[in-house]
């Protein structure tokens, strides 16, 4: 199973661990599961924290989320 840890507040979404067995990796699941929870924080109007190191490196190379990034 993968899944993406999370916290979520009535204004804050955070983002804490991305799990991908590593039978499923390099498939593009992680990479789903960020952009899941980062379209999810847009349609909700929440503010992103960013703790997992992959989500991160997926924002980084998806520069339309950084609006959403709690600075």
């Amino acid at each position: 199973m993968a899944y993406l840890e999370y916290t979520l507040t009535p204004t804050v979404l955070e983002l804490i661990h991305t799990e991908v067995p590593e039978p499923l990796r390099r498939q593009g699941i992680a990479a789903a599961l960020a952009e899941t929870g980062l379209r999810y924080a847009r349609e909700h109007h929440l503010t992103v924290d960013i703790i997992c190191p992959l989500v991160r490196d997926y924002v980084s190379h998806h520069p339309e989320y950084n609006n959403l990034i709690m600075r």
